[in-house]
């Protein structure tokens, strides 16, 4: 009878509270055909009595021998194995489902008289985690690549045994056996490559690699057996300096992770003498970095203090009333908060605002760096914010190191990805929307175009690697979830209001303020506050204050807008409202609590869309705070649900005269509720108000 198709070596020593699981992903293959032999390689734990309860499987054989390393224990058990092709899966390792029969496909497609040894893509298992690994394939010939660096691991090699019997394991090497022995199948046959994740690397203190002394003592013994190997010696000769170059950056990644600077140090530098040209390598700039130039010493003390990062400027009305009190805030709570921001110097009064926004951050020791922001050309100016933005962040950890990056939005975030990678901070992607789909649906893009593509992709990276996440609304979080490559927690700050800011007033003093602005007591104020041009649907609203005139007939509508004066004369024109019925003003973000007070109902219509869901209009919790019931159109993040779970406001679900009057007849019922404006401002200091959004960005950052 023959032999199964495949063997598994599983050697182990002292694991039983790790090897059950690991027989266990063998067993469970959906491939059936293969054989499992545990080679002891002389523990001193419960690992025979653990192993016991297998032994009832035919397919399982237990082998016990004297210690002698993993490299005897594989080759034993290769020994006595009669499968046609072998697997080599350490004892702390999980094997998926599928582990085998995606070998089993691979190998017959490609035919067993030409596939010798393959190998395959794996994840780390942390503390019950699966983290992906990205890497990239690595076929055919590549002794090359191997002579350089260590790029196959043996959990994933399924070798031919035949070919196998010609190779062996060096027993003399107590680590990296597994790479001397690839170097030399990679010198005698080419590699295939299986890109699907099929095995676990379980990441724990007690593997091999974590040892900076065994690491030190056998990763170079291994290089010198490579090097010495005469059959090789052709080939190899002239990748030794660079081979042996890699291998001491691997023991001062182990030393330093060990927490020995020092020693760290004095192999960077043997690094460079082996080969100068290593200078140029990415992975030698980051230590270097990190030994030379990054104040190690206070990175324990470090965990308080946050660089905030946005592309809002601070000067802006949204930078005035979204971040600046999140930042005052959260410097209240004890972070030591630096911002760096992008700022539109051409926009008028920026000096002055900029004064104002200084003061305030001073008072709450917040340090301040302004860059300018570019807007012109498109894409290619973002790219350069990035690198300034970049920088500026290493100027500033040099000067104060920071343990938290938080990032409003995507260019920050491409900012907070590298620090995260570089200096090895805490990277938080705060979304706010989704950026390269809100480009296509307002037509900027498309889904075919370069920006958008190179949007995702980094989106997709900032996803991937951000330690939380923060967005606006519930239903973008819940469109979120269905992705498996983010790992970190999403929570939920939907735009807030710094209720100080928006006080509440009594009739008499809202009756005053009306009278101070012209608005006489019977005129009915429909306000809209904010932008008018791409998602604003300013001409929807001029179309509902017009089905409104003909309900109430002494309604007004107040436009609070600071730079698009002209284009809503223009609609509001074009829809025959007279000059009598509307005011345009353009205020600063401290005059809008005012006018807003002055007024009866709030609306708010935007472009619903795809992207959309992840959108929380500033103006909404800004109506409710000062006591206004809100018209809004569905399709736009929460806002449906938040209306109507509260009470406090009416949803637009078609743009005609019926909904029109639907809505506005709802809206004054409310305000002949003599229990709206309590309940609209609870809904505010509830759940919209900035202490709220402080305390959940605290939480996020205690949680770092």
């Amino acid at each position: 009878m023959s032999g199964p198709f495949f063997s598994v070596i599983v050697p182990t020593y002292n694991r039983a509270d790790m090897v059950t699981e690991t027989v266990e992903s063998i067993l469970a293959q959906t491939f059936k055909d293969l054989e499992l032999i545990i080679v002891d390689d002389g523990s001193t734990d419960n690992t025979k009595e653990v192993i016991a309860r297998y032994l009832s499987d035919p397919r399982v054989q237990y082998i016990y021998q004297e210690n002698k390393e993993r490299g005897a224990a594989r080759n034993r058990g290769a020994g006595g194995a009669k499968g046609r092709y072998l697997l080599f899966l350490d004892s702390d390792d999980i094997a998926l489902p599928q582990h085998l029969e995606k070998a089993h496909a691979l190998i017959t497609k490609r035919g067993t008289d030409k596939v010798l040894w393959l190998h395959g893509n794996y994840s780390a298992y942390i503390n019950g985690r699966v983290i992906d690994i990205k890497r990239k394939s690595l076929e055919g010939w590549i002794l090359k690549k191997l002579l350089k660096i260590n790029a196959i691991w043996i959990g994933t090699v399924v070798i031919r045994k035949d070919f196998f019997d010609q190779l062996l394991f060096d027993e003399s090497l107590s680590i990296s056996e597994d790479r001397e022995f690839a170097v030399r199948a990679a010198f005698k046959a080419p590699v295939f490559y299986q890109p699907e994740p099929t095995v676990l690397m379980r990441e724990h203190n007690d593997r091999s690699m974590r040892s900076p002394q065994l690491v030190e003592r056998d990763v170079p013994r291994a290089i010198d057996k490579i090097f010495s190997n005469n059959e090789m010696k052709p080939i190899t000769k002239k990748y030794r300096r660079i081979a042996y170059s890699y291998c001491y950056i691997l023991i001062l990644i182990t030393w330093f992770s060990a927490g020995s600077p020092l020693k760290a140090e004095y192999y960077l530098k043997k690094a460079f003498k082996e080969n100068p040209a290593i200078i140029f390598n990415p992975k030698f700039i980051k230590w270097f970095l990190r030994i030379y130039v990054l104040p190690l010493k206070n990175f324990s003390a470090r965990h308080n203090r946050v660089l905030y990062i946005t592309y809002n400027g601070l000067c802006q009305p949204l930078g005035q009333s979204q971040v600046v009190p999140y930042l005052v805030g959260l410097s209240q709570e004890g972070y030591k908060i630096a911002v760096l921001s992008f700022e539109h110097r051409h926009e008028r009064d920026f000096e002055k605002e900029m004064d104002t926004v200084k003061t305030r951050l001073d008072r709450a020791d917040i340090r301040w760096v302004a860059l300018k922001y570019h807007k012109h050309p498109r894409f290619f100016s973002s790219v350069f914010d990035i690198l300034h933005g970049l920088l500026r962040a290493f100027v500033e950890f040099l000067e104060e190191p920071y343990g938290i990056v938080h990032a409003r939005s995507y260019v920050p975030a491409m900012i907070g990805l590298v620090s995260k990678k570089m200096l090895r901070t805490r990277f938080i992607f705060d979304m706010r929307g989704m950026m390269a789909d809100e480009k296509v649906d307002a037509g900027q893009w498309t889904h075919r175009s370069m920006s958008y593509r190179i949007t995702k992709w980094a989106e997709k990276k900032m996803l991937e690697n951000a330690d939380a996440v923060v967005v606006l609304t519930e239903k973008i979080k819940a469109y979120l979830r269905r992705f498996a490559y983010i790992k970190a927690r999403i929570t939920v700050i939907p735009t807030c209001v710094d209720t100080r800011r928006f006080p509440p007033m009594s009739v008499p003093q809202r009756n005053n303020m009306r009278r101070a602005f012209g608005l006489s007591d019977d005129r009915l104020v429909v306000v809209y506050s904010g932008s008018l041009g791409t998602w604003y649907l300013f001409d929807k609203m001029v179309e509902f204050f017009k089905a409104t005139k003909t309900s109430h007939s002494q309604a007004f509508f107040l436009i609070l807008n600071r730079n698009e004066r002209g284009y809503a004369e223009h609609i509001l024109g074009k829809y025959g409202i007279e000059v009598a019925d509307y005011m345009i003003k353009s205020l600063s973000p401290d005059d809008v609590h005012g006018y807003l007070w002055a007024s009866d109902i709030g609306l708010s219509f935007i472009k619903p869309s795809f992207s959309k869901q992840s959108s929380a209009p500033t103006k909404l919790a800004e109506y409710l705070a000062c006591g206004l019931p809100v018209i809004a159109n569905a399709g736009v993040g929460d806002v449906e649900e938040v209306l109507g779970r509260t009470n406090t406001g009416a949803v637009v679900h078609a743009f005609n005269d019926t909904e029109y009057k639907r809505v506005f007849e709802q809206a004054m019922g409310l305000i002949d509720d003599p229990d709206f404006r309590q309940r609209a401002y609870g809904t505010v200091k509830d759940t919209m108000s900035v202490e709220v959004g402080v305390q959940r960005y605290k939480e996020i950052y205690d949680s770092l």
